[in-house]
């Protein structure tokens, strides 16, 4: 039984990307903060589809990481500029129609590292990681079999509260 038990409490924690909270990228010092979003396939269990809105910050700042959370969590639920940026880009990767993508149901990423948080393909990460700037918010998709589209999407240096704030009203 206890078996059992722990089985699915490592499933559980998979399935909500929980192990990866936290974990920076130590050698660089950076970590990402943001909102993803898990798409499945028409195998229940298999992950097809990632989107991450998501902004590259130091190790250490988590002042700014939970500002860009309570932004990113706000813009998902209530800003239409949101909507048409994931909707648009999506339709690009060429997601959508054949996934229905629900932004509603993008979760909090916290100081997670681009290579084990954010990006899924392990022949992709090298590559999409280094096209992510500094505390600019980015935009992230992953789709089958390594396709994958990385748009910036608010061109300002997000690493004071002047532009965390015009962010803010940019995505009102």
């Amino acid at each position: 039984m206890k078996i059992l038990y722990s089985l699915i409490f490592l499933l559980s924690l998979s399935f909500f990307n929980i192990s990866n909270a936290g974990t920076c990228d130590v050698e660089k010092r950076v970590c990402m903060c943001g909102v993803q979003y898990f798409g499945f396939g028409e195998i229940p269990i298999v992950r097809d589809i990632r989107i991450n809105a998501v902004v590259h910050v130091l190790d250490g700042d988590k002042s700014k990481c939970k500002r860009i959370v309570n932004i990113l969590n706000d813009a998902k639920k209530n800003s239409e500029t949101f909507t048409t940026f994931i909707t648009n880009h999506t339709n690009e990767l060429e997601i959508t129609p054949t996934y229905d993508v629900d932004i509603s149901d993008m979760r909090m990423q916290w100081l997670v590292s681009c290579t084990t948080g954010i990006v899924k393909d392990p022949n992709n990460r090298q590559e999409i990681c280094g096209e992510i700037k500094p505390y600019t918010l980015t935009l992230i998709s992953e789709f089958q079999d390594g396709k994958y589209l990385v748009d910036e999407m608010y061109n300002e240096i997000l690493n004071s509260e002047e532009a965390l704030n015009k962010l803010e009203e940019f995505l009102k």
